[in-house]
């Protein structure tokens, strides 16, 4: 099943950009790419249930530093546009653990979590907020998106019990379709924010699922190229669930937390 998942990925990402060279304005000077290393610190809120037990996983970022083998989230973004159009991939990886309680027992749950976001992008449009027209004033852009999101994860719920504790461990994944907006807006020559938001699932992966993200953007020179230092936060929540009884599955839990990172353009 996974493996089937990502190759839906991998084509719809490679239509994604065929896309985008299509319908591509004719008069700008051909492709921009930007690649984007960085660091999600994340806290979550709700619970998972895996095979029937149900476990909290309210816990902060302090909590997972001193359990987890990874303190962050590690991802990588990727992104080519030519004119109005374009495409990205956004891919996250973690590997955490923390304590927990099944009922009265206590527990201990690690799991490994996957998370690819890619969509195609339309620019609608850019407004001067300041009359400017030689490019020097704050310009407000605004881009509509739709695509996916892929969440694959191996959980194990290591249960206390008054005897041997009892394990019990699932491995699962699904695609949410996604639709939203990106904001740009220029505060200088060199500070930019940029917000994204997108809602997704509709009850084809997730019941519902829900990302927003505010950045900082702080522009330089890199050797001789476009880059930018990124801060900011993210919010994403996702409400899914498969199965019944003692092999019901669902995850309702909100992953938030600042990001921390570069993005290098070419």
């Amino acid at each position: 099943m996974r493996r089937e998942l990502l190759v839906l990925i991998c084509g719809l990402v490679a239509v994604t950009f065929v896309s985008a060279a299509r319908g591509a304005d004719p008069n700008t000077d051909g492709w921009e790419f930007k690649a984007a290393p960085y660091i999600w610190a994340v806290s979550l809120d709700g619970d998972m249930t895996v095979k029937g037990n149900t476990v909290a996983v309210d816990v902060n970022i302090i909590d997972i530093i001193k359990e987890s083998d990874s303190i962050f989230a590690l991802e990588g973004y990727f992104e080519a546009r030519k004119g109005r159009w374009g495409g990205f991939i956004d891919g996250t990886y973690a590997d955490l653990s923390m304590g927990g309680n099944v009922g009265p027992l206590s527990t201990d749950v690690d799991f490994t979590y996957w998370l690819v976001d890619f969509a195609a992008f339309y620019r609608v449009g850019t407004w001067s907020l300041n009359g400017a027209s030689d490019g020097s004033g704050q310009d407000l852009s605004l881009e509509v998106l739709a695509g996916g999101r892929y969440t694959a994860m191996d959980v194990e719920l290591d249960i206390s019990t008054p005897g041997p504790s009892t394990v019990v461990d699932k491995r699962q994944d699904w695609v949410d379709p996604i639709v939203g907006a990106r904001v740009f807006l220029d505060l200088t020559d060199d500070l930019s924010l940029v917000f994204r938001g997108d809602i997704g699932g509709f009850g084809v992966g997730s019941d519902l699922s829900w990302n927003v993200a505010g950045l900082l953007f702080y522009d330089f020179d890199l050797f001789g190229r476009d880059a930018s230092v990124i801060a900011g936060y993210r919010v994403l929540d996702q409400d899914f669930e498969d199965g019944s009884g003692a092999n019901k599955f669902a995850y309702d839990v909100t992953t938030h937390g600042p990001i921390l990172g570069m993005v290098i353009r070419f």
